[in-house]
């Protein structure tokens, strides 16, 4: 991968990131959830276009590098 590419990869994840960041802490608490659909839904209204599993992948980054607490409920993907 050029370093071009890489930087604009970079940049599109941590806007990602930084979106599911506040749609997390501003639309869910412990009694509101949200669901996958509402995620892309939300991201879409910054202008963001991701597929699930780019999501799956953030939320865990989000979970685990960035120590949120982010819970998978069944039946909500």
């Amino acid at each position: 991968m050029d370093t071009k590419k890489f930087d604009a990869f970079n940049k599109s994840r941590n806007i990602r990131l930084l979106a599911l960041k506040e749609i997390f802490e501003e639309d869910t608490d412990a009694d509101h959830s949200i669901t996958m659909e509402g995620l892309r839904k939300r991201l879409k209204e910054y202008g963001i276009i991701s597929e699930r599993r780019t999501i799956y992948e953030d939320i865990h980054v989000l979970q685990y590098v960035y120590n949120m607490d982010i819970e998978h409920r069944d039946g909500e993907r």
